[in-house]
């Protein structure tokens, strides 16, 4: 697989003129709604000063706006044109150098688009499934052969339990991976097969005598977004470096994030962002593991944000650039062997707004002067969602919830007036609130998790 070249990039806000008037051309019909598009971006010499890239994505009867992703020689910005042609900028990004493909995604309202395995724009639009169109104002600048991947809910899981011929769609790529725990001929056999309940660990996946590293993976290019989890049982050490760990959003060995867990003093615990093979610790801690011993190791990435935890509890947080997407893997490193079981891999059907960045369409507010605070942090270093005005104020999240769930934001309310999360919300007046008034305004939680946040302060 190729190596990821991450360009400078800057999410920013930057003045675009409108998309100029350019003849376009169908490209293909998305299959759903979700879905992520490879388009290679040719140029012939230098790109043109004023040359310009679109790619169109046409309404719906559900969404007639039209949305218009335009590539230009220093960045790109998304706009969109409503019903009486009105021209609105909804994003923008920045590059130093034009890239040589970008990957568009569309997940329900969620819309990226990543260069080198960075995410370079977001923004969050009504679904469509209107078709897609691509052309260009200079003919030294073109789309190559788009790839079309659909996307649905991603699950895994693995249980190991099956002869060891049967890889499970496992890749090794480094070290001695195969089944363990029981015999072949007794996996095959439903009669003798053991019962799970009356053994400690009847099957596993075995990295054995692993003098220098183990490595095996199993997933898609486009995975993204999810939780990856497994048990381990690591044994004896063999050395200083010994370690066990999980990989998440891996394109090759030189691309990919990781929760590191080593033997011994020091900070023994690591999340990682391997990048064009350049190594980068994202966030570390002590605690050792012991020998022979089950752990169930945890790596959540979402979107920016990963969060490695080690028997359900947080261990380790940060924040990352790259990689956005990608395969997961089960990793070890000196060690006599290393067993790994119940493999599971779970799209997050969560929002995480951290107000950390520009976030165009996510929020509606219905009252009050709304503005993002990211240079004002709250009790966790992250941005902030305030209402400037006096009065009453209610914005909300543009993305429908589960009818069950959790919903979590750090609050403070000014002295004499009063916060809260709402949902259900039909108006400003129809909505089941939970409020705090000004006797609650110094009460923060310590512990940062916004999670399923759905309504600003009331």
């Amino acid at each position: 697989m190729s190596k990821l070249a991450i360009l400078p990039l800057l999410i920013t806000t930057l003045a675009f003129a409108a998309p100029a008037p350019i003849e376009l051309q169908a490209l293909l019909d998305p299959p759903e709604e979700a879905y992520k598009l490879v388009l290679p971006v040719s140029v012939e010499g230098a790109w043109p000063a004023r040359g310009e890239l679109q790619l169109q994505f046409a309404g719906d009867a559900r969404a007639p706006w039209v949305h218009t992703l335009v590539l230009a020689a220093r960045g790109l910005n998304l706009w969109q044109r409503d019903a009486n042609g009105k021209d609105t900028e909804l994003a923008a990004g920045r590059w130093d150098t034009p890239p040589s493909s970008v990957t568009i995604e569309r997940n329900g309202r969620r819309f990226r688009v990543l260069v080198g395995g960075a995410v370079v724009l977001r923004a969050w639009l009504d679904p469509s499934t209107g078709s897609l169109s691509t052309g260009s104002n200079n003919p030294a600048i073109s789309f190559g052969e788009p790839l079309m991947q659909a996307t649905e809910y991603l699950y895994f899981a693995d249980d190991f339990m099956r002869a060891a011929e049967d890889d499970g769609g496992w890749q090794t790529v480094e070290g001695t991976w195969a089944p363990s725990g029981v015999s072949d001929e007794h996996a095959r056999s439903a009669e003798e097969r053991p019962v799970a309940t009356f053994s400690a660990n009847p099957f596993a996946y075995r990295a054995s005598d692993v003098t220098e590293t183990a490595l095996a993976t199993v997933g898609a290019w486009f995975w993204d977004t999810y939780r990856v989890e497994t048990s381990v049982r690591p044994g004896e050490p063999l050395g200083p470096g010994a370690a066990i760990g999980l990989r998440g959003q891996a394109t090759d060995t030189d691309n990919y994030l990781a929760f590191e867990w080593g033997w011994g003093l020091g900070m023994v615990r690591q999340l990682v962002s391997v990048v064009g093979g350049q190594r980068t610790v994202l966030a570390e801690a002590p605690g050792s593991w012991q020998a022979d011993q089950w752990y169930r190791l945890g790596l959540t990435l979402d979107d920016g944000r990963a969060v490695a935890t080690v028997d359900g509890q947080p261990v380790l947080e940060a924040d990352y650039v790259a990689p956005s997407q990608g395969a997961v893997g089960l990793w070890a490193r000196e060690v006599s062997f290393a067993d790994y079981d119940d493999v599971t891999v779970l799209a997050l059907d969560e929002i995480n707004e951290r107000f950390t960045r520009p976030t165009p369409g996510m929020w509606l507010a219905l009252a009050g002067d709304w503005r993002d605070e990211a240079g004002t942090p709250g009790p966790d270093g992250r941005g902030a969602k305030t209402i400037r005005a006096g009065g009453a104020g209610l914005a909300l999240l543009r993305e429908p919830l589960s009818d069950s769930g959790v919903i979590r934001s750090h609050v403070r309310a000014p002295k004499g007036g009063a916060v809260g999360l709402a949902t259900g919300v039909q108006g400003p007046d129809e909505a089941l609130q939970v409020r705090w008034g000004d006797t609650m305004r110094r009460s923060w939680p310590r512990r940062p998790c916004p999670r399923r946040a759905t309504a600003g302060p009331s």
